[in-house]
């Protein structure tokens, strides 16, 4: 039988050869004797995974609105001074129009005023009353009229002197007025009736009122 030493290492230990023995056939044959591993007392290193990286730190927060920028100012300026002189431009246009209408519609009532009162002279009563409500109703009456009415309200008056609602009236013809209607005169005080004037009263009213809605 031969002998001869056998070397199988196992992982972490150490071993020594054992000389093969003669042993009988059918039993065990030892092939090494493991021996012990002495604890060490160096403290050995231990790897640790790495720490997870911190997560980036957030933005800093703005103080504040950033400052506009000069030239966007001056850009808005210029659109806003576009605007309010395209605003004051149509305003003055609409005004012009306003007033030529205004215009127009009071030219139109006269013209039909006058063609009524011509239709109907007993409308020149009717003139003459509303001229003389506002003035003093003691003192004697004197009505004017234009060469368009003085026929045609002594025709309606019955002649040139006649009452109007209980008091005296005088008829008498005025070259220097003109238009449809009459002035009524009691003393000091003075009322004209024509239609022209009391359409004018009326444009003049308008303008007023207009100017001071403006303002």
């Amino acid at each position: 039988m031969v002998e001869r030493p056998v070397w199988l290492p196992a992982p972490g230990e150490r071993v020594a050869a054992v000389p093969w023995l003669s042993v009988p056939e059918g039993r065990p044959r030892p092939l090494f004797r493991a021996e012990p591993r002495e604890p060490s007392l160096v403290p050995q290193p231990i790897s640790l995974p790495p720490a997870p990286s911190a997560p980036p730190p957030p933005p800093p927060v703005p103080s504040g609105p950033p400052p506009p920028d000069p030239e966007v100012l001056r850009q808005r300026a210029d659109l806003a001074a576009a605007v309010q002189s395209l605003v004051r431009a149509e305003a003055a246009r609409a005004a012009q129009l306003e007033e030529r209408l205004v215009g127009l519609a009071i030219e139109l009532a006269e013209a039909i005023l006058e063609e009524e009162i011509h239709a109907r002279p007993e409308l020149h009563r009717a003139l003459a009353r509303a001229a003389l409500a506002p003035l003093d109703p003691t003192g004697a009456v004197t009505i004017r009229a234009g060469r368009a009415s003085h026929d045609a309200m002594l025709h309606a008056l019955g002649g040139s002197a006649f009452e109007v609602d209980g008091r005296s009236a005088r008829l008498v013809l005025d070259p220097a007025l003109e238009g449809a209607g009459c002035v009524v005169e009691v003393g000091e005080a003075r009322a004209d009736g024509r239609i022209r004037q009391r359409l004018d009263a009326v444009r003049r009213a308008h303008a007023e009122g207009r100017l001071g809605a403006e303002e």
